[in-house]
């Protein structure tokens, strides 16, 4: 029975806590405690204990038996009475206070779903051992030496002073700004750093968010906009800071201070200031990036039409070149191996080196280029036409070429004729004497 009704309580530590908050305050006691939730916590796990270890197992417990072995579970509560009693709680408070543990317990009990007679025995249970309880913690209360109560009350007074002291160096010091506010958000109390900021005398008494850019107008409007035990960025109502905001229910911390709040900010404009600034050279380089990027698109696009072109361009190289290469061949096998067979067959030497110098001539002309194309057509000629060609590019007349080479006139004539057709000039208006001008065929041609 014992270790049942203590597993069911077990499921309902947050129902306890509640229903011990709400008696304390309704006998006054709240306003006194210095209890923190985890003691609150200890105080019902060890009234827990007691149930489990010091009544029988059935039954009604009978109060003689169990107060003769209240060690068995008395111990904590007796700890807790004397750590209270140090503190300067009264007996008839901390009593008090037990009381209102056990009213919390049996509310509880009377909420389960079990029937009357199991509710009953539960109650009594619990009433016993509270019973063994109060009686072992009254009794070590007034055994209690007066002057041991006076050295270990200053000792602990002393401790107390020390902690004090440390959390207002601390609350003193902090580069955070500190707002302790009432249940309603209203401002009851800043630290110095916060004082430096929020001019305590002008905003005690104001709600926290008339300083700050938050818009409510309720404590309960402002949390559910910003949530407790959740850092959130904030600005003044000015603009010229930002800060980090925490709100923190002091319920966690103190029973006493259950409805307040703790405000703590931590002032980050420097740090905004430079995260703006390292955005807008984001911003700044992205736009760069952005031109940089068609930038690139466009010199692909004018890289890719350059290689068009270059393709193209090498087609036309690689046309031209097919088209020199049949020219030179066409040279090679029309001119150049017709003189070389004359050559070969040629008995005068010095018409066979006139015919070699030509044919130099043309392969020079091959390698420097095609200036000196219709030179080649002088390879067509015979030795005679190329000896009037050499008097004709003199400047001499018909008549004075064929005194010098003893023909008749009329022979001369007929050789100019067939000149012009083998140069290619026949029914065309241009001076044989011009055009043999601009033509190198003097050289070895001495008959």
């Amino acid at each position: 029975m014992a270790q049942s009704l203590v597993d069911e309580l077990q499921k309902h530590l947050e129902t306890f806590l509640h229903n011990w908050t709400e008696h304390m305050r309704s006998a006054g006691y709240l306003a006194h405690t210095t209890a923190k939730r985890q003691d609150c916590i200890d105080s019902f796990q060890g009234v827990l204990e007691a149930i489990k270890r010091m009544p029988p197992a059935e039954g009604v417990p009978e109060f003689a038996p169990m107060l003769e072995h209240a060690e068995r579970g008395a111990h904590y509560l007796i700890q807790t009475a004397r750590n209270h009693r140090l503190r300067g709680i009264t007996e008839g408070m901390f009593l008090g206070c037990f009381k209102t543990l056990i009213h919390s317990l049996e509310d509880i009990v009377l909420a389960l779903e079990m029937d009357a007679e199991q509710k009953l025995q539960a109650i009594l249970k619990i009433r016993r051992v509270s019973d063994v309880l109060e009686t072992a913690f009254v009794g070590d209360w007034e055994q209690s030496l007066a002057q041991d109560m006076t050295q270990q009350l200053q000792e602990v007074n002393r401790r107390l002073t020390l902690k004090k002291c440390r959390y207002e160096n601390i609350y003193n010091s902090t580069s955070d700004l500190v707002v302790l506010t009432d249940a309603d958000g209203t401002i009851i109390e800043v630290n110095p750093e916060a004082d430096k900021y929020l001019e305590a005398d002008r905003l005690v008494g104001q709600p926290f968010w008339q300083f700050l850019a938050m818009d409510g107008d309720s404590m309960t409007g402002v949390l559910a906009k910003w949530p407790a035990d959740v850092p959130h960025e904030v600005s003044s109502r000015d603009g010229g800071n930002v800060f980090i905001l925490r709100i923190v229910p002091l319920e966690r911390v103190s029973l006493a201070a259950s409805q307040e709040h703790m405000l703590i900010l931590n002032d980050i404009t420097l740090l905004v200031d430079h995260r703006k600034e390292l955005e807008h050279r984001v911003e700044e380089r992205t736009a760069e990036l952005k031109q940089s990027q068609e930038q690139l698109r466009e010199d692909k696009a004018q890289i890719g039409a350059m290689n068009v072109t270059l393709k193209q361009v090498m087609k036309s190289i690689e046309s031209d070149r097919r088209e020199s290469e049949q020219k030179i061949s066409e040279k090679i096998r029309t001119h150049l191996l017709p003189a070389l067979d004359k050559v070969r067959h040629e008995k005068a030497e010095g018409v066979r080196t006139s015919y070699l110098d030509l044919v130099q001539e043309q392969l020079i002309a091959l390698t420097a280029g095609f200036d000196t194309e219709l030179d080649a057509s002088m390879l067509k000629l015979s030795r005679t036409e190329i000896r009037i060609c050499r008097f004709i590019q003199a400047g001499c007349s018909s008549k004075e070429i064929s005194e010098a080479m003893n023909l008749a006139f009329d022979t001369i004539r007929t050789h100019r004729k067939n000149i012009r057709r083998k140069l290619g000039l026949q029914g065309k208006d241009v001076n044989l004497h011009t055009f043999l001008a601009s033509r190198n065929c003097t050289p070895g041609m001495e008959s």
